[in-house]
């Protein structure tokens, strides 16, 4: 089974480690599970997709932890999308504590 994507991951690798890289620093598990597939039908390199992975999720986790240590220095327009985007979350958190 070929697909589309996948054809154009293996012409243009750099496309594939672009998109694994911002989706490892943005989400995480999805495009972990994307990238091990990818590496697993050749259509990249496992070895620079694992050093991708690696170091996005590292870069990642500390611009998150920046984002949120600084968040109170960040302009209106900012928190507002930051609320607007984890405000759903808190209140289910708050209702539902584990």
């Amino acid at each position: 089974m070929h697909s589309i994507l996948i054809q154009h991951i293996h012409d243009a690798p750099l496309l594939g480690y672009i998109i694994i890289g911002l989706g490892m620093a943005i989400d995480g598990e999805p495009f972990l599970f994307a990238a091990a597939f990818l590496a697993y039908v050749n259509a990249i390199d496992p070895l620079t997709t694992l050093i991708i992975v690696y170091v996005m999720t590292i870069v990642g986790d500390i611009g998150w932890f920046y984002l949120g240590s600084h968040y109170h220095k960040l302009p209106h327009v900012f928190k507002v999308w930051i609320e607007k985007f984890a405000g759903p979350f808190d209140r289910f958190l708050i209702g539902h504590p584990a």
